[in-house]
């Protein structure tokens, strides 16, 4: 026992000594600057940091004697890659930037999980004793309930960037209905009404009038109908409300179904987790779309399927009635949602079929569907003199055979809009479909009667991305659904299904929350350019988005490549760390913890390789550098490869600024330089030629027409061309172009710092021009810079810093 209790003082004392180090090194900053040789420059905080922090981290170990756990503290090591001493690969500089803040939230709560496990109570009796929370009757709806509050604060935090997409025009449909009684919106267009709740032009979305020549919608008005009454009540904010109230019905349901099929409250939270925190569910639950609502809808025919399945409560007539009434309303919300409610209204039908006493319910359950099909026909020849529901599209086809594959593609893998790469803990559904198969094979027939497809009849749209939207909307309506599987894998699987569960819904919940939480939610919403914002903002350093599959980049084939590519490397990695589990059974948490990163490395070499693009990004690697360091926080200033130290004057001089050629590929009118975020300081511009100096240079500022330099370079020599630039504030962007000349004769263009200001002292400016000998630079939106004078908005009051 002696013995023991030293081993884990000593133990503690090392793992507090490695906390606190990692800490320092993190607490620094690191830039790219020379590819071929992989050289580096690196900013510490003062050597008594690391001393308090090491000390710091001695005290909490210690404090919790022995009882951490050390298997995560192997993932210490990330940190420390990209600051070693010699030329590293590519994929170890991935661990400087937000993904350090990832290693850290790991380490932090693995360490810390038996202290919190070991604060719940052991006993386990009645669900009373349990907690409420676990109770049947109480559970579903406290599901709801948080799901609600994580939806409203949600759209609270991105409420800046929405409506957007196509929700304005489902917004209109509502107010044509409610303030003319019809489906008629060119008046409603015309007199701006939407400017209520949108701030800029919006035209009328139709592709052919209706037989009386006037304007509907392509959009059907289901959702729109739906959210009539909020918003009559209080207009946009009230009209979220009413979708988010929908979707927390559907997860109090979805949590009683999972219960249902596992029998574990466990697994049912574990479950209604997975779908609750996944991208495509929560980024549209607060969303004026017809997904969110068709989800809902769609999970009261999975209910009634369960509940014949495991004849767990008998389903009364007037339930018969509701779940009828909610098919019937699917189609309205979109034409795809027909394809729903009819596998679902036929499985439920040949069910009650065979059970003769209940053929009266099945009268019910047919009901309202046959009413609302008759009257959804009638809607379209009403309008269009047809009863073709795809009549709002005009002559343009609308899907076919050929889209299948590559929208299968997208909608599953897609960086930006795939399903598994925004949530990939729904992957483990596939996993958890087997062993509900196994239990239930007919119910598991009925569900995949509905997900296989609608998926395919969604993935033949020629948009199957669903326009500028959150990730994966045309397939939002089933995700709740995987729920189900999930419940019942983590309720049979072992210790290690339930950690590889556990693993993809914490990578899941992060990614959601970061689509959420930075700036606004600015990565919630994506076009189709093949370069999803969240992966570029993950990494400065190296160009994460050419790692992963991008079906509107590289098209089906390649996509479909870079997934396999993870795929296998994931189950490589795991054959390994099961074959490591068996050979060192006390290492096998320390093995199964350190498989993610290697994977991700390992993945990420592998698909980087022949892409002949720019993976490792140095400019934007140094433009991180640039502002985050601060000398008086990061004293301790060194270059690796060749390895030496740095005075804090000279390491600014370290860095050449050329523009990036990470992420979208320049068109022909690419500048010849071109540099966002710039901060304030005096950089010396460095022009390589082809052969001889000529033509004329221009210098802007944000998006300005008016320059705010102008220089010849005839006569000056290559490389350092004497010319400076002095920012006396941070710049938006900095753009440098040359006339015929000048384009012909430079081959390449970068800026050097030569002194830069403190940071937190200098203001930000939007554009600059030049009047005279004097440079004057906007701070705000109130002033335009035109040739020869500048003016200021009316009744309002512009700041501006010139600089003589």
């Amino acid at each position: 026992p002696a013995e023991g209790a030293r081993a884990s003082r000593l133990a503690g004392l090392l793992a507090g000594v490695a906390i606190g180090s990692t800490a320092w090194v993190s607490l620094g900053v690191i830039a790219l600057v020379d590819v071929p040789r992989m050289t580096r420059v690196g900013a510490l905080p003062p050597w008594s940091w690391l001393a308090g922090l090491q000390l710091a981290g001695v005290g909490l170990a210690l404090a919790a004697a022995g009882r951490l756990a050390l298997a995560p503290l192997v993932l210490l090591v990330l940190p420390w890659l990209p600051w070693l001493p010699f030329a590293v690969p590519g994929a170890f500089l991935l661990w400087d930037g937000p993904l350090e803040g990832a290693v850290w939230t790991a380490v932090l709560g693995g360490c810390s999980w038996p202290l919190i496990r070991g604060t719940r109570p052991h006993h386990a009796a009645s669900a009373t004793s349990q907690g409420w929370w676990q109770s049947p009757s109480h559970a579903p709806w406290f599901a709801g309930v948080l799901f609600s509050l994580l939806a409203v604060t949600s759209w609270w935090l991105v409420r800046p960037r929405l409506p957007a997409g196509d929700e304005p025009h489902y917004l209109v449909i509502t107010q044509s209905l409610l303030r003319d009684g019809d489906l008629r919106i060119e008046n409603n267009h015309r007199d701006e009404q939407y400017l209520e709740y949108y701030d800029a032009a919006l035209k009328p979305d139709f592709m052919r009038r209706g037989t009386d020549r006037q304007i509907y919608s392509i959009h059907a008005p289901g959702v729109s109908a739906l959210v009539l009454p909020a918003f009559a009540v209080g207009g946009y904010p009230a009209a979220v409300t009413a979708v988010v109230g929908i979707g927390a019905l559907g997860m109090a349901t979805l949590w009683r179904l999972a219960f249902l099929l596992s029998g574990v409250a466990g697994a049912a939270w574990i479950a209604v987790a997975a779908v609750a925190t996944a991208a495509p569910v929560l980024l549209h639950a607060f969303t004026i779309y017809p997904d969110p609502v068709g989800g809902a809808l769609t999970l009261s025919g999975v209910s009634a399927l369960v509940a014949l399945d495991t004849g767990a409560r008998r389903v009364r007539g007037r339930a018969w009635l509701a779940t009828g009434a909610a098919l019937a309303l699917l189609p309205w919300l979109h034409t795809r949602f027909a394809l729903i409610a009819g596998v679902l209204g036929v499985a439920l039908a040949l069910r009650l079929w065979r059970q003769g006493a209940h053929r009266a319910d099945l009268a019910r359950l047919l009901t309202v569907p046959i009413a609302s099909a008759v009257a959804w026909f009638a809607y379209f020849y009403a309008i269009y003199g047809t009863a073709n529901p795809a009549a709002p599209y005009g002559a343009r086809p609308e899907g076919g055979l050929a889209f299948i594959p590559s929208g299968l593609a997208g909608l599953l893998v897609d960086q930006q809009f795939g399903l598994f790469a925004t949530a990939p803990v729904l992957v483990t559904a596939c996993a958890g479909l087997v062993m509900l198969a196994r239990e239930r094979r007919r119910l598991t027939v009925e569900l995949l009667a509905v997900v296989v497809p609608y998926t395919v009849v969604a993935a033949s749209y020629p948009m199957w991305w669903g326009g500028y939207s959150a990730p994966a909307r045309f397939v939002v309506a089933l995700v709740p659904m995987a729920a189900l599987p999930i419940g019942v894998l983590w309720a049979r699987g072992g210790v290690a299904t339930r950690a590889v569960i556990g693993v993809l819904l914490a990578i899941s919940a992060a990614l959601t929350a970061t689509f959420v939480g930075v700036d606004r939610g600015a990565f919630v919403l994506s076009g189709r350019d093949g370069y999803a914002p969240l992966l570029d903002w993950l990494s400065r350093s190296v160009d994460l988005t050419l790692a992963l599959p991008s079906v509107h980049r590289d098209g089906m084939t390649l996509a479909l490549e870079d997934a396999a590519v993870w795929l296998m490397t994931t189950l490589v990695v795991a054959a390994l760390a099961v074959l490591a589990a068996r050979l060192a059974p006390r290492l096998r948490v320390a093995a199964a913890v350190a498989s993610v990163p290697v994977v991700v490395m390992l993945a990420c070499t592998i698909a980087w390789t022949g892409r002949g693009r720019e993976v490792v990004t140095p400019t934007t690697s140094q433009m991180s550098w640039l502002t985050r360091w601060s000398p008086g926080a990061a004293p301790i200033v060194m270059q690796l490869v060749p390895t030496r130290r740095l005075s804090v004057e000279d390491a600014p001089r370290r860095l050449n600024i050329a523009t990036s050629r990470r992420g979208r590929l320049g068109g022909p009118d690419e500048p010849l330089l071109s540099i966002p975020q710039l901060p304030a300081g005096d950089y010396d511009l460095f022009i390589d030629a082809h052969d001889a100096l000529t033509g004329e240079v221009t210098v802007t500022l944000g998006r300005q027409e008016v320059p705010m330099e102008r220089w010849r370079l005839d006569g000056r020599p290559h490389g350092f061309s004497g010319l400076v630039l002095h920012l006396p504030v941070d710049a938006h962007s900095v753009t440098v172009r040359g006339d015929g000349a000048a384009e012909a004769s430079v081959q390449r263009t970068s800026l050097r710092p030569r002194v830069l200001a403190t940071r937190g002292t200098v203001a930000f400016a939007l554009r600059a021009a030049r009047y005279g000998h004097v440079v004057v630079f906007a701070l705000d939106d109130q002033a335009f810079m035109e040739p020869g004078a500048l003016w200021v908005r009316g009744e309002q009051t512009a700041q501006f810093v010139a600089r003589a």
